[in-house]
């Protein structure tokens, strides 16, 4: 099976739909619990997932827009902004070493 950056088509196909299914309802979660403070964190994320879950018409990715998704989708450009930032700066460190 081919790698792409390490991890196979399937992980990806995976990790996508992770991200499209489940990450955007732990977003919400996590936001609901930093404005909430909640005693037992891990319960508290546990009732949201629960209630979130079953109150959603399906579990599975869909095309309609997830809790938090545009917090979600914030948070995936951060990061691949910090790659592209890093790559850079590895770019930026070449150059120099090579004027010197």
């Amino acid at each position: 099976m081919a790698k792409v950056h390490g991890a196979t088509t399937e992980e990806l196909e995976y990790a996508n739909l992770l991200r499209r299914s489940v990450a955007p309802y732990l977003a919400e979660g996590m936001a609901r619990m930093l404005e909430d403070h909640p005693k037992d964190p891990a319960r508290y994320l546990s009732d949201f997932l629960s209630q979130a879950t079953s109150s959603s018409p399906s579990t599975t990715a869909t095309t309609t827009m997830a809790p938090g998704e545009d917090t979600v989708a914030l948070l995936h450009e951060r990061e691949m902004l910090q790659r592209e930032m890093a790559a850079l700066d590895a770019q930026l460190a070449e150059a120099r070493d090579h004027a010197h």
